[in-house]
């Protein structure tokens, strides 16, 4: 069917479809059918960065679906989030039905204005053949495609889709068997969603997810960078460590070589419909996590596709209350550790030795993280830490260039490292070896709480995906733990001045908009 759907398009010409090879790829793995003549795949998942051509994949797809006999289908459905979306799909399959007299002559009234071919509404707009073949276009909600049926479903931008919406859409396909003699395909295609802006985007990751563990009837086709964890794990593997994000180098030089080849890998169009002059331009322009998500495509922040689906926990609550201790403080040296939240709130912890051979731990500052790097600036002046510690990683990297600029040179946990400070931590909690201070600290005890694991492949991590409470004050915890155990593996001997929790004074760090907070004095 797919070498059909080529045949096609060459009849018809590079001047009225033009395919890059990726997408003649695509048309291939979508209509791909088995032994018994039905589909390989009853859903498809298709993603790729903006502007790369994905709707030309699309429009070869219902165009081929409502005029060649292999395929049958009497109506599909070109569904979008947005009424742009959908209008701009109506108009370039219109321009090609229009373009070719085989084609046009297959419209009612011979494709003719006003005679009912190319339908415009505004509401929905449509194709409409001689033959009864229909291709509608209209924008999803939790009632569009009632009492409508069909034989093919497109969903586009397919990161904004809600389950009532698709649930409204998926039944008027239950008959399409009947028509075509195989069961109806629905295809999904989209930019990755981000998770801090497409709120709707769970149901597109659970295909993602369903596609990934090997579900039948499920084809997933994408184009994207490799995520900053893939690569960290890649380097390790080959014995490098990675200094910061080979996929966003310095916008004011040109790319290198090895990042061009990775901004190939999420723009399958990159030489065909735009040059590397131009990424670079979108890299400068949209800021680096636009640029990674709709840009490269990059997995990195693709929503939780069971955001309530509680993982293992990470901690007994009751025995990390049971650490709390009135008494304890740190001795010198002190390590720091900084995270960021998933909602951009920094935390930052430390960890010390006590007299007693125990770490001591604490959060002393949590705020927005566009005031971390001044607070840490004066912290760090306050306290001489022997170790700044961070996860690029995590939302935490995104403060790096900022740190390295104020001097400091933090250390940088690799993927297995940032392994070994989770286990580390959960480990001194339950064989006490590591105390908390007695005051309040009532966001770290609703990270502790709301911890869960996150495997990957052997080691696993402390999920900062999971729903509840965010975990960046645990995670601080960890990297200042793991901070003091490299500058300090055994308690110190000589007897040093005791650490003591204070309140700053609210002025001192009144410059960076930040008051009330908990530090470690001498």
């Amino acid at each position: 069917m797919g070498d059909a759907a080529l045949r096609l398009v060459d009849r018809l010409g590079p001047n009225v479809i033009d395919l890059i090879p990726w997408q003649e790829g695509s048309v291939l793995d979508i209509c791909a059918t088995d032994a018994q003549d039905q589909f390989a795949a009853s859903a498809v998942g298709e993603v790729v960065s903006r502007q790369n051509g994905k709707g030309g994949v699309l429009e070869v797809r219902v165009v081929a679906g409502v005029t060649l006999p292999q395929f049958r289908e009497k109506r599909i459905l070109w569904t979008a989030h947005t009424w742009k979306t959908a209008a701009d799909a109506h108009e370039r399959v219109a321009k090609i039905f229009l373009s070719h007299p085989d084609l046009k002559s297959r419209l009612k009234g011979n494709g003719e204005p006003h005679a009912g071919g190319i339908g415009y509404g505004n509401v929905s707009r449509s194709i409409n053949l001689k033959d009864g073949s229909q291709i509608l276009f209209f924008t999803r909600s939790n009632s569009a495609g009632r009492g409508l049926w069909a034989d093919m479903l497109i969903v586009d931008e397919a990161l904004d889709v809600t389950d009532s919406e698709l649930s409204a859409l998926r039944y008027t396909l239950r008959t399409a068997a009947i028509r075509t003699g195989r069961r109806a395909q629905t295809i999904y295609v989209s930019t990755p969603p981000d998770e801090e802006t497409h709120h709707n985007g769970v149901v597109f990751a659970r295909l993602r997810k369903r596609a990934l563990s090997g579900a039948r009837g499920v084809t997933w086709i994408e184009f994207s960078v490799p995520s900053l964890e893939d690569l960290t794990a890649a380097a390790e593997a080959e014995g490098r460590k990675l200094l910061g994000d080979p996929r966003l180098p310095d916008p004011e030089l040109e790319p290198p070589p090895e990042t061009v080849a990775l901004w190939q890998q999420g723009n399958p169009s990159l030489g065909y419909l735009f040059d590397v002059g131009t990424l670079q331009a979108d890299r400068t322009e949209s800021g680096d996590r636009g640029f990674l998500v709709e840009g490269l495509a990059a997995p990195d922040y693709w929503p939780d596709p069971d955001p309530n689906e509680a993982g293992e926990s990470a901690f007994d609550f009751e025995v990390w209350k049971a650490r709390r201790d009135p008494l304890s403080a740190p001795v010198g040296p002190l390590a720091l550790g900084i995270e960021v939240s998933l909602r951009r709130v920094a935390t930052i912890s430390v960890c010390g030795w006590r007299t007693d051979g125990r770490k001591h731990g604490e959060e002393i500052w949590s705020g927005p993280s566009s005031a971390a790097v001044a607070v840490l600036k004066k912290i760090i002046a306050k306290v001489d830490p022997a170790t700044l510690v961070i996860d690029s990683r995590g939302k935490g990297g995104s403060l790096l260039p900022d740190i390295r600029a104020e001097g400091f040179d933090p250390q940088v946990l690799t993927s297995i490292e940032r392994s070994q400070a989770d286990e580390g931590l959960v480990r001194d909690i339950e064989a006490d070896e590591l105390r908390l201070p007695g005051v309040p600290m009532p966001e770290t005890d609703a990270a502790v709480e709301s911890a869960t694991w996150r495997q990957s492949g052997d080691v696993r991590y402390f999920d900062r995906r999971a729903g509840g409470a965010g975990i960046s004050q645990v995670v601080s915890l960890s990297l200042a733990r793991h901070g003091l155990l490299t500058v300090a593996a055994q308690p110190v001997k000589q007897t040093l001045p005791t650490a003591r929790v204070i309140k700053a004074d609210t002025a001192e760090l009144a410059s960076v908009g930040v008051g009330d907070l908990s530090t470690v004095g001498f």
